[in-house]
């Protein structure tokens, strides 16, 4: 059974995600929809690793990443990929 989330953070969480989606909507081009959606899973989820993959005609691809410092999204990318 789903937990309850009190009202109001049911509102902020709301609120949180339109923000994100108009900053989304917001972006020009490629690249800076990229890089905002990699900001907004990181600062919404708290993850310290965030790996944007997309599948293009020759497989799956890095987007994006944001990464501790010395860590390679190339090589994270097998470990993700089917």
């Amino acid at each position: 059974m789903a937990e309850r989330v009190p009202t109001e953070s049911r509102a902020e969480a709301f609120q949180r995600l339109m923000h994100s989606g108009l900053r989304l909507h917001q972006q020009r081009g490629e690249t800076a929809l990229h890089d905002c959606l990699i900001r907004e899973a990181t600062e919404t989820t708290g993850a310290q690793r965030v790996l944007l993959v997309l599948k293009g005609s020759t497989g799956w691809q890095i987007a994006g990443a944001s990464l501790p410092a010395g860590e390679d999204a190339a090589a994270l990318l097998p470990l993700v990929t089917p």
